[in-house]
């Protein structure tokens, strides 16, 4: 029981960096859905420009969560 809690702790960032991709593609498709269906926006591609590095940012750290989760899969639970 206590190696099912502290492998369950160890999967925390795991579980975050999904989340954080999930929400990094809500956002990209929310701006393009507004680029589809938006019409004519003077200001769409400030706004996209901003999306885009919004989601640039979401998923590069979603990504670095993931490897770090990998890491302590591979070092720290493979040791318990």
């Amino acid at each position: 029981p206590i190696l099912f809690a502290l492998s369950g702790s160890f999967v925390i960032p795991e579980i975050t960096s999904y989340l954080i991709g999930g929400l990094a593609g809500g956002i990209i498709s929310f701006a393009v859905l507004d680029y589809k269906f938006g019409g004519e926006n003077k200001n769409f591609f400030k706004k996209f420009s901003k999306s885009l590095k919004d989601f640039s940012l979401l998923i590069l750290s979603a990504l670095v969560l993931l490897v770090i989760s990998a890491l302590i899969e591979i070092y720290i639970l493979s040791v318990i």
